[in-house]
């Protein structure tokens, strides 16, 4: 395993940090790593009225975006971001893609500056 990826470092976020519709996705895993940057990725956005799962986005039910945080927390302790540039993206239509879709973004992003 590497060392450089600082894996007990990692901060596990529980609240959903990119996406409008956000909120109506039960699928959420976010990562904030030692170096600023965000790791969200969301899914499975249920539409509760007609009871059926949404794309997030063109052909896709899941996504995990990238961004750079301003190194300020807001009180829910979720780290802020001044623009919510993404810098990576990668969508997925399977949630064990997502997760570990998840896992590797942090790792290539981890290894940054």
């Amino acid at each position: 395993m590497n060392d450089n990826y600082q894996f007990d470092k990692w901060v596990w976020l529980a609240h959903h940090q990119h996406h409008i519709c956000a909120n109506d996705c039960d699928f959420n895993l976010a990562t904030l790593l030692p170096n600023g940057f965000l790791i969200s990725t969301i899914g499975e956005l249920y539409d509760r009225n007609n009871k059926i799962f949404l794309e997030i986005g063109d052909e896709r039910f899941y996504e995990t975006k990238v961004f750079k945080t301003n190194g300020e927390f807001k009180k829910c302790g979720c780290p802020k971001v001044d623009e919510y540039i993404e810098l990576d993206f990668s969508a997925y239509n399977h949630p064990k893609d997502a997760q570990n879709g998840h896992i590797l973004m942090c790792k290539n992003w981890a290894l940054k500056n």
